[in-house]
């Protein structure tokens, strides 16, 4: 008789994609103490409130399962990074802003794991503990850089929209002159 072991990971990844909604609400209450902007607004459309339970399963999937492709690779995942980039774009957020979001997204995970861990009594061997946290480090990483770089790109596109009416402005009043 062979004996299957489920590996740390596993148990991880599978705890978080239960949990997936528990966790997207505690990211969104502490976003809501971040953002100051009226809490309906932190995700102001269903569909995009929707997207963070999914979000958080695809972090779980990967930290579960890590002979799967890259988190990166996930269409789902980079979709909701670029709407949240977009989002915080037209909120007028800061980088600084958007870093901090991810920031806590990761406190809320590693939390999680810390929590799951005490409460199933497990003891996993240390370098199975450091490669789950590293996993959910690398998710979160992910995320916000696809995130940031969404919203760094509109911001220097909104810059050049501006700075080209601008020269247009100024060549007219030369003209005038």
């Amino acid at each position: 008789m062979s004996i299957v072991r489920t590996s740390y990971c596993e148990i991880v990844g599978s705890r978080v994609r239960a949990e997936r909604a528990l966790l997207a609400r505690t990211w969104l209450e502490r976003l809501v103490a971040l953002i100051p902007v009226e809490p309906l607004a932190v995700f102001p459309t269903n569909e995009l409130l929707d997207h963070m339970p999914r979000l958080i399963e695809e972090i779980g999937k990967y930290v579960g399962a890590p002979e799967e492709e890259d988190i990166a690779a996930k269409t789902v995942v980079i979709e909701s990074a670029r709407e949240l980039g977009l989002l915080r774009h037209r909120q007028k957020a800061s980088v600084h802003q958007v870093l901090r979001e991810y920031d806590l997204l990761a406190e809320v995970l590693h939390q999680f794991v810390a929590e799951e861990t005490e409460r199933l009594n497990l003891q996993p061997p240390v370098q199975e503990c450091l490669d789950a946290c590293r996993r959910v480090g690398r998710a979160v990483r992910v995320l916000m850089q696809t995130t940031v770089a969404t919203f760094v790109t509109e911001y220097t596109e909104t810059i050049t929209r501006q700075a080209e009416r601008l020269e247009r402005f100024n060549r007219a009043v030369g003209h005038e002159l």
